[in-house]
């Protein structure tokens, strides 16, 4: 029975990592040929309108930071697999972190026509602070929400929200899209 437990959870990693591959080169190839067909209007002179040419250099500035963005997240997982991701933590401004990232994907999610809303916390969290690795807990927030845009269809609102947790000894914090 162990054998046979062995060969089925090496051939589950095995799927897995073909189903990782296979949604990577996905996400990879949308910004990237979003970058491309830009690139190629605007060096053919086909977009004559300065406006658009202002709005096209924008976009391709915005996808070249969310590719920036996936390959750290690669890495990210490279590194936690390999055990050499290294965690620091420190006092964190829940409130402060989640504002933060809020305004780092309004752009985007201006662009899909999708609100972002702050449920304010109650007010045991205002101002209050926690010992977190404030870059790993802001790429987790930064990619909900992408997600959280991506799938939600345009007008919708995704709401985030920190909620106290058993007497403020733990937070949640929660990203809800349509």
């Amino acid at each position: 029975a162990g054998l046979w437990q062995g060969m089925h959870r090496q051939a589950r990693v095995s799927e897995l990592r073909s189903n990782f591959v296979s949604s990577v080169s996905h996400e990879l190839r949308a910004p990237l040929g979003a970058i491309r067909l830009m690139g190629e209007s605007l060096d053919a002179g086909r977009i004559a309108d300065p406006a658009r040419q202002k709005e096209y250099a924008h976009l391709i500035v915005q996808e070249c930071r969310r590719l920036s963005s996936l390959v750290e997240n690669l890495l990210d997982f490279s590194r936690i697999d390999q055990g050499r991701r290294q965690y620091c933590f420190g006092p964190v401004n829940l409130l402060a972190l989640a504002r933060r990232s809020l305004a780092l994907m309004e752009p985007y999610a201006a662009e899909r026509d999708v609100s972002i809303v702050l449920l304010e916390p109650g007010p045991e969290l205002v101002g209050s602070t926690a010992s977190w690795d404030v870059q790993a807990v802001e790429q987790a927030l930064v990619n909900l929400l992408d997600n959280a845009i991506k799938h939600s269809p345009a007008g919708a609102p995704v709401n985030v929200s920190l909620e106290s947790m058993t007497a403020g000894a733990a937070v949640r914090l929660w990203v809800e899209d349509h």
